[in-house]
């Protein structure tokens, strides 16, 4: 990957996405008192993916945790990404793959609204 690309996806992610998923975790912050909601944004020209995580305050139940990735794919598409860490040893599983063209903030705010209900939804079941 050049570094136009990673320079693109920074752009893109600075614009579309950083600024939905701050909302998101500001909306999420209160659901839970026994989880974090947290962003991993890393803002660099030289970024690859940005991260909202669910972590579990407990120490000894770290493995009830997720997350929800959005990651630079081939040419101008980009990965979304979920994963559970007590299914499937946390392995991600693919959502979508979008083309630039369809990254919008209410798109990446409804996947991303999606993956917390479905995370606390997971947990409450588990």
């Amino acid at each position: 990957m050049s570094v136009a690309d990673l320079q693109w996806f920074d752009r893109l992610a600075r614009s579309e996405i950083d600024p939905v998923l701050r909302v998101i975790i500001n909306e999420s912050k209160d659901r839970d008192p026994d989880y974090i909601v947290d962003e991993q944004l890393n803002p660099s020209p030289n970024r690859d993916r940005c991260l909202l995580s669910i972590t579990n305050r407990n120490v000894n139940k770290q493995q009830m945790g997720g997350s929800f990735a959005i990651i630079h794919g081939t040419g101008d598409t980009l990965r979304v990404e979920q994963s559970y860490r007590w299914l499937d040893s946390g392995k991600p599983f693919p959502v979508v793959t979008l083309n630039s063209a369809d990254v919008t903030q209410d798109r990446i705010g409804l996947l991303a609204r999606e993956f917390v209900v479905d995370f606390f939804r997971r947990v409450s079941e588990a």
